[in-house]
């Protein structure tokens, strides 16, 4: 006897259900959620200090994001000598020096390409960015 394909969804596990009904129910916040934290300050009051911490921030991700990348792609593309090779060790202090270079060349040339970044955050929260160093002003 074939059985009907109307009478296979009753073969449905029963916790699915519930577990299907319990995603499409909004959260639900607990009331402390909804209070207010009178310690936040608003968006648009940063101070110089915080300003320039955020923008600090921004070149320590260009070194963490790009520079690091950079490097790792080049130490990829060199290959392990066949008989001069440290092994575990050396890998690990190779590790440690490309994050150094890495590092030093987002202090020494991360301004140029987070300051983009840290602008459209800038633009993002609503505030004004100060002008790029060496950009003209040419508005009357």
């Amino acid at each position: 006897m074939v059985t009907p394909i109307s009478s296979l969804s009753s073969l449905r596990p029963t916790g699915f259900d519930s577990v299907q009904r319990s995603l499409m129910q909004p959260e639900v916040l607990p009331p402390f959620a909804l209070e207010a934290d009178s310690s936040l300050k608003p968006l648009t009051a940063v101070s110089k200090d915080e300003r320039a911490e955020v923008q600090e921030k921004f070149q320590e991700f260009m070194a963490g994001t790009f520079y690091a990348q950079m490097v790792k792609s080049l130490r990829a593309g060199q290959g392990k000598p066949a008989y001069f090779h440290g092994g575990q060790a050396e890998e690990i202090f190779q590790s440690q020096m490309d994050q150094i270079v890495s590092t030093n060349l987002a202090k020494s040339h991360g301004a140029e390409m987070a300051e983009p970044l840290f602008r459209a955050y800038l633009q993002q929260r609503g505030e004004s960015a100060p002008d790029a160093p060496g950009k003209i002003d040419i508005s009357i």
